[in-house]
């Protein structure tokens, strides 16, 4: 009965290591698509017109909001990153901690 309970804990930490995974992926590529962003505005010139594709319509926006929007979508995309981080990291302490009850039994 214990070894079942274990395997059953073992494969719900399994899929909760994975599911963090991909999250971490999706992140860190989001991440890397807003910094390039950044660095593309960072690189305008003043004065140059920017625009923002919202649906099927660009509409222009000051170069210093969008910059401003991405540098805070950035700081919230950090955050999220270490919450994450912070996740994986009980996670993998969890799943450590089955694996050594497996192996006591």
């Amino acid at each position: 009965k214990e070894a079942t309970e274990l395997n059953e804990k073992y494969q719900k930490s399994q899929a909760a290591m994975a599911a963090l995974d991909s999250s971490i992926q999706q992140i860190n590529v989001t991440v890397n698509e807003n910094t390039s962003v950044k660095k593309e505005l960072e690189g305008m010139k003043e004065g140059q017109k920017v625009y923002k594709l919202v649906g099927p319509v660009l509409i222009h926006v000051d170069r210093s909001e969008a910059l401003s929007n991405v540098e805070n979508r950035l700081k919230l995309l950090q955050r999220q990153q270490d919450d994450l981080a912070e996740k994986a990291k009980k996670e993998s302490d969890n799943y450590k901690s089955i694996e050594d009850a497996f192996i006591k039994l």
